[in-house]
């Protein structure tokens, strides 16, 4: 079964993370994870500025390193959050080790919000990174990455769960590249055509 928004439960026990935008206006927030997939990233830049549309990236720290594809994303207006240099699970790390890996991004790039990877992060590790960081979770998950999944699978469960302030996760990797661009398209328009204003966090 696949969880495509966050159950009540996390939000209980993460009340300072931020899940969706409290707004009264119909803004939505398109996101992307990884950019692991240097040409994926490429395409989706070139998607939103056609649509002269703006999100928000979550780069791994190392492929940021060395691709440098943060300069394509903030020449297009964009913003940039940290997500972590190596894509640690924090549920099988160290404290300690998740919060250097989440530094080591920061020596890289600075940015002041955070999402972690696989959206698994304990309660000591969140501590240590709000001390730098807003941290950013998701309203809606795409499932792009799931090779069982269809493009318009993905874009159905964004068309079911939808709502004013909804933060919804499309990845830019390897996985995702079955799926995402179709996806992305697809909700682009349907999110164009019933009035919503993208925005970025």
């Amino acid at each position: 079964m696949k969880i495509s928004t966050p159950p009540k439960i996390s939000r209980f026990f993460f009340k300072d993370v931020m899940f969706e935008k409290n707004t009264s206006d119909k803004e939505i927030f398109l996101t992307f994870d990884d950019c692991s997939d240097i040409d994926l990233t490429y395409d989706v830049l070139d998607i939103l500025s056609k649509k002269k549309l703006k999100a928000t990236f979550f780069p791994i720290g190392e492929y940021l390193e060395y691709t440098k594809i943060h300069h394509s994303i903030e020449k297009c207006g964009h913003r940039i959050g940290n997500h972590s240099y190596s894509h640690l699970n924090g549920f099988f790390s160290s404290t300690q080790d998740y919060y250097d890996d989440v530094m080591k991004f920061h020596r890289i790039y600075e940015t002041d919000i955070f999402r972690p990877p696989y959206g698994r992060i304990t309660q000591k590790q969140l501590k240590l990174v709000q001390r730098n960081y807003k941290v950013v979770m998701w309203s809606i998950m795409t499932y792009d990455f799931d090779r069982t999944m269809n493009a318009d699978d993905c874009f159905n469960i964004v068309k079911k769960n939808v709502r004013p302030g909804s933060i919804i996760v499309f990845h830019t990797n390897s996985k995702a590249r079955k799926n995402l661009i179709d996806a992305l398209q697809n909700t682009i328009n349907y999110l164009n055509e019933q009035g919503f204003l993208f925005q970025v966090l």
